[in-house]
């Protein structure tokens, strides 16, 4: 009977060293794989999006500050524009003011029985000269009240 025990191969007793030398190279495995997908896949994808991100906010502050810029140009033309037309607009009132001068003055002539461009009586020479003065101030004047609006508009 002793020998029908006897069994021709040894069963296998797993002790708990052996134990705990699995567990520890699991572990040893699982840190080094969770060391290895933070370190090589999700750390660089991250930095990766940081980066993307910072350029969209950069791309964004550039258009503005393009939009900006042609803002401010559109409005300088805009400004110069208005200038232009009034400083034509007082040339043309004071070419008016002119005609209107040369009209009375030949006017007058006419009214004399004299030459178109007679010279006239010192008293009626001074009184067109009085209303050419007049004219040419008004032109002056709504030429910088013009002026001034548009200055505030700019402001």
């Amino acid at each position: 009977m002793n020998e029908i025990n006897k069994t021709p191969y040894k069963k296998n007793n797993i002790d708990s060293k052996s134990i705990f030398y699995i567990a520890l190279s699991v572990a040893i495995i699982i840190i080094a794989f969770s060391s290895f997908y933070y370190n090589v896949i999700y750390k660089p994808q991250l930095e990766k999006s940081k980066l993307e991100l910072q350029r969209i906010e950069q791309d964004k502050k550039l258009e503005l500050q393009r939009k900006e810029q042609e803002n401010a140009l559109e409005n300088k033309i805009k400004i110069e524009t208005e200038i232009d037309k009034i400083e034509l607009e007082y040339l043309e009132c004071k070419k008016n003011a002119r005609y209107a001068y040369d009209q009375d003055w030949e006017g007058e002539c006419k009214r004399l029985g004299k030459e178109v461009n007679a010279a006239l009586p010192m008293k009626i020479a001074e009184i067109l000269d009085i209303h050419l003065k007049e004219k040419l101030e008004l032109c002056e004047k709504e030429y910088k009240i013009k002026l001034e609006t548009v200055k505030l508009k700019q402001d």
